[in-house]
């Protein structure tokens, strides 16, 4: 099957990304853990928010405890290897 994106898009994002591996090998170690927790609040931010538009009546501590109900759903299933992230999978692989 052809490839329905324009070749100078395509080309675009491949030149965006190969700029942000180029960003990411020039960043210390530091910089990449710090940037690693911004992401990760920034995500459990977007969840608080998503949980609270779904459940517009729940407090901080309701919202809280489907966060937790979310992840223990969630180790459950990596734990029984029904779900393997991206990462992980790649690995396997080889």
């Amino acid at each position: 099957m052809a490839d329905p994106v324009d070749p100078q898009i395509r080309q675009q994002q491949r030149d965006v990304f190969a700029s942000k591996v180029e960003r990411a090998r020039e960043m210390t170690i530091e910089q990449k853990f710090l940037l690693t927790l911004q992401l990760s609040e920034e995500a459990m931010e977007w969840t608080r928010h998503i949980i609270q538009a779904e459940n517009p009546g729940w407090g901080p501590e309701e919202v809280a405890e489907e966060i937790r109900r979310r992840r223990a759903i969630q180790r459950r299933i990596e734990d029984q290897g029904l779900f393997v992230p991206h990462h992980e999978a790649g690995e396997q692989d080889s």
